[in-house]
């Protein structure tokens, strides 16, 4: 009975959740379902964005909303669009040279509010 008792007073407690959560047990799927999940995985963060940045921000095309409503709709979706894929292009693009920065000179860029 004490030992029955340990085991599920040891089970139970947070930092056994915790443990067994965090703890690296990777799935034994045959080869071909491994690689149809890495091939989903891989377009995954695409489709999420096309959904939420151009599907969302539209309306259904009904007869009840009016044309110029619908077509404003959709301006401001493909503007909502670019307008992240400009910043995400931005942020790539100086994650991208102070990384090369540090690489070829082994220093962080200088500080433009120093000057």
């Amino acid at each position: 009975m004490a030992i029955a008792l340990t085991c599920f007073v040891q089970s139970s407690s947070a930092f056994y959740a915790v443990k067994h959560l965090l703890a690296w047990q990777p799935a034994s799927l045959p080869w071909h379902r491994a690689l149809l999940r890495l091939v989903g995985l891989l377009f995954a963060p695409a489709f999420l964005e096309e959904y939420l940045l151009r599907v969302l921000l539209i309306p259904y095309p009904k007869l009840w909303i009016p044309d110029w409503n619908w077509r404003s709709w959709a301006l401001l979706a493909l503007g909502v669009y670019v307008l992240y894929r400009w910043l995400c292009l931005r942020a790539a693009k100086q994650q991208d040279s102070t990384a090369l920065r540090l690489c070829l000179i082994g220093e962080p860029p200088p500080d433009p509010a120093a000057r």
